[in-house]
């Protein structure tokens, strides 16, 4: 079936004009050795594929890899390099500009806590960060995901939750005193009403899944349940009990709870503004084309997670937008959508079919159950 398909392809290519009728010997062809030459690691996105080099009667060819990468090298395409992956700058703002700065932490506890970098670290680490900062707590944050971690799952989970577990790992193997597994349930809805903005099971159940596949103690766990459904100040005692297990008072955990709040509010107005600016941009320039990127912060925006897919629509020209830049709080959608991300994402879709030049691409994985349902 494949010689038929590259048969059809190569009509296909002839009636097009990209391909010049020619003899050939079957013999021939057959007769023609395929040497295996020695391969390399492609670096041009975060998959790192290893590419084998194919010598085909005495001419070598970079063969394979997720993306076509090596097939258009062959055809001497250019393509613009005039486009931005705002999805950078969205992480540059939730975790350098609007994040405390590490070197100025005045230590107060000989206690190291290990955040591992998974779920709601993407959408709340100013909160996070700032109040264990202004505790003077030093936090460490995973850097990698240990395969030895991904192994300890005890079912079969999305890929963010492998992600989160490799990454439990990664904090539990540098030493760190306690692990803060946050117990994510849900945020202010953009819907009127009653309806819910909650967190996907997996993302609530980060503490409760990991206390198992990695066997540990209560003791070595702060799991406060942050919860903002009724109010940015609606878990604030949860953080107060973090600091009196880290031996500081309630009144200290309570100030420290309100810097967080404080300074992820000042993320989220700066990161609306940019939004607003970026919206601007795209309407100014009709002739440009923009994609705005969908999914969850932990998937869509993490190298982890979206598998070089932003650097791939820039290579080509293409600016990448986040959901959560762009969408309008008061756009109506279908009734009932109760999960958090699930609102931005349409209401992000809304501005797509708004706007003409604007295009989208959703960032999914298998085992989303609440993709499985907003994607159609």
């Amino acid at each position: 079936m494949g010689c038929f398909g590259v048969a059809r392809l190569a009509l296909q290519k002839h009636d097009e004009g990209l391909l010049t009728a020619g003899a050939f010997d079957l013999d021939g062809l057959i007769d023609k050795e395929i040497v295996y030459r020695s391969s390399f690691t492609c670096k041009s996105c975060d998959n790192l594929c290893d590419i084998p080099r194919l010598e085909v009667g005495g001419k070598r060819y970079p063969f394979g890899g997720r993306c076509s990468l090596y097939t258009n090298k062959r055809k001497k395409r250019r393509v613009a390099k005039d486009a931005t992956d705002y999805s950078e700058l969205r992480t540059r703002m939730l975790f350098e500009e609007f994040a405390p700065n590490p070197s100025t932490l005045v230590p107060r506890s000989p206690k190291v806590v290990g955040v591992p970098l998974a779920f709601s670290v993407h959408s709340v680490w100013p909160i996070y960060a700032w109040f264990f900062h202004s505790l003077g707590v030093r936090t460490v944050l995973s850097d990698k995901i240990v395969a030895e971690g991904i192994a300890k799952q005890e079912s079969n989970y999305c890929f963010p939750a492998e992600i989160a577990h490799g990454a439990v790992q990664d904090v539990i193997d540098q030493g760190v005193d306690y692990l803060f597994l946050p117990q994510f349930r849900d945020m202010p809805s953009h819907e009127a009403g009653n309806v819910h903005a909650c967190l996907c099971p997996l993302t609530q159940g980060l503490p409760f899944f990991s206390r198992h596949a990695f066997g540990l103690d209560d003791s070595q766990v702060l799991r406060p349940l942050v919860t903002f459904k009724h109010g940015w100040d609606s878990c604030q005692h949860e953080f107060e009990d973090v600091a009196r297990k880290l031996g500081f008072t309630k009144q200290e955990g309570a100030a420290a709870f309100k810097k967080g709040l404080r300074e992820y509010q000042h993320f989220l107005e700066a990161y609306a503004e940019a939004g607003r600016e970026l919206l601007q941009e795209i309407k100014d320039h009709p002739d440009r084309i923009y994609v705005a990127l969908l999914g969850r912060p932990y998937n869509a925006f993490t190298r982890d997670a979206n598998m070089g897919i932003p650097r791939k629509i820039t290579s080509q020209g293409v600016s990448v937008v986040p959901y959560d830049m762009i969408y309008q709080p008061d756009d109506e959608i279908f009734p009932n959508m109760y999960w958090y991300y699930g609102q931005q994402d349409m209401k992000a879709v809304r501005q797509v079919k708004k706007i003409d030049n604007l295009y989208l691409t959703w960032v999914s994985n298998f085992s989303c159950a609440p993709d499985s349902f907003m994607l159609h």
